[in-house]
């Protein structure tokens, strides 16, 4: 196994010397390296592998990985954030697809929805199920009512929360988690104090 892990580095590295612009080959000299026990020199190649295509997940990944391991926790954060942003980025784009493809789907504008208050983009989970309310069937508002209750709750707006949670809880009276989340709002916000507001 040591043996033939030699050899690939060796052949790897001849690779990389041939055209320093592969960031393929850069990762996988970094991988050769890595099993061979050189960990700088992989941490090196991780490096010149995402200098050269700052979008090479697998190379994000693998060098956070080895950082952490070598103590490099900083870079190793660093590393890491930035490989799941891309994860996360990848993830939206693929929900903004689905939505592409079949704008009136209800379905796929609430799992964008959902990935969008993930992200941090709250405003635009709060647009993007306003269109699936103004899509959804009867049957289907409760549950956009719950989301967008949860949304406004999340953007400190607890009187929007409170109004989306009761049509929630009212157009589905038997669904457990939309009278629990409901009441947790209550509590949280207190029901005195509401009453005062409106």
């Amino acid at each position: 196994e040591q043996g033939r892990a030699v050899e690939a580095r060796a052949a790897l590295a001849a690779v990389v010397d041939l055209d320093s612009t592969d960031a393929v080959g850069c990762y996988q000299l970094g991988k050769a390296l890595e099993r061979v026990g050189d960990a700088d020199g992989a941490a090196d190649q991780y490096e010149r592998a995402v200098a050269l295509e700052p979008q090479y997940r697998d190379a994000w990944y693998s060098l956070a990985k080895l950082a952490h391991r070598l103590g490099r926790t900083e870079a190793g954060d660093r590393a890491l954030a930035r490989f799941e942003s891309m994860e996360e980025e990848t993830e939206l784009q693929a929900a903004r697809r689905r939505v592409q493809r079949t704008p009136n789907g209800v379905v796929e504008r609430r799992a964008l929805a959902v990935v969008l208050a993930r992200s941090g983009q709250s405003q635009q989970a709060v647009d993007e199920l306003r269109v699936a309310l103004a899509l959804a069937a009867e049957g289907e508002r409760a549950a956009i009512h719950h989301d967008l209750g949860l949304i406004f709750d999340r953007l400190g707006d607890p009187m929007a929360a409170m109004a989306a949670l009761q049509r929630a809880a009212a157009a589905a009276p038997d669904t457990a988690r939309f009278q629990l989340h409901l009441g947790q709002l209550y509590a949280k916000v207190g029901r005195d104090s509401l009453a005062a507001v409106t």
